[in-house]
């Protein structure tokens, strides 16, 4: 189970807010027993992501954060990977409940310990400094300052 903590927070509300959601789905997923379970929990988790990805990757485009183009290749992996598994586990079949449910649940955990823990952190500072700056900078669910 993954646990939000302070530490992971990029700083930015919205996007604390999906890591929380998407900790959350993964989550639903590690409790899963049944393929049909897993095929929900991915298909949710899989939806949400893209939303995320579109969300923060237009949040640092319009803040122009300096590593936007590595967060938006990093994106681009996570989410080919993903298809892949998912794909390779609810579209081809022939592989156990197990299996299925492992091997997609270590996927998620590298992806939020390399990405959200590590990589998406990298925001923090980059928009700590610009509330700094600019007391009224808030970003809203509009995406817009």
């Amino acid at each position: 189970m993954i646990v939000w903590r302070a530490e992971m927070s990029v700083g930015v509300g919205i996007l604390d807010d999906d890591h929380k959601a998407l900790f959350a789905i993964i989550n639903e997923f590690d409790t899963c027993q049944t393929r049909q379970c897993a095929e929900t929990a991915a298909r949710k988790l899989f939806l949400y992501t893209r939303s995320h990805f579109r969300r923060e990757e237009a949040i640092q485009e319009q803040f122009r954060y300096p590593l936007r183009h590595e967060q938006k290749n990093d994106h681009r992996q996570i989410i080919d990977q993903l298809t892949a598994v998912i794909r390779g586990a609810f579209v081809q079949g022939g592989r156990a409940d197990a299996e299925v449910i492992s091997d997609i649940s270590a996927l998620l955990r590298r992806w939020v310990i390399g990405h959200v823990l590590r990589e998406d952190r990298k925001m923090r500072q980059f928009f700590a400094s610009k509330q700094r700056d600019q007391p009224q900078f808030v970003i809203r669910r509009g995406l817009s300052a």
